[in-house]
């Protein structure tokens, strides 16, 4: 779905290019934390797929096995956060 050159790998620009446009609608978040967000994410992901990676090493990108070695281990509740920006939103939650 977001592997845009059908590799195998989501890279970091792939996933950048999703985490911006889902937060494009946002005008609280800019391009520059969007991006940061992004890469993160990434970091988080090597570590868990890769293990500690060598200095010249390269992530090629997170792949379909990669993602669900990282499920695996995930604790959902510590990872979630949802912020209203509108409160009158909490009336929709009732």
């Amino acid at each position: 779905m977001y592997d845009s050159d059908s590799d195998g790998h989501i890279t970091l620009e792939e996933y950048r290019n999703v985490v911006e446009e889902l937060l494009s609608g946002n005008p609280h978040i800019e391009k520059d934390s969007a991006r940061s967000i992004a890469d993160g994410a990434m970091m988080e992901a090597a570590s868990v797929c890769m293990g500690q990676m060598e200095p010249d090493q390269v992530y090629e990108g997170l792949t379909f096995e990669g993602f669900l070695k990282i499920w695996q281990g995930i604790d959902i509740e510590t990872k979630m956060h949802v912020c209203f920006l509108n409160m009158e939103t909490m009336a929709l939650c009732h």
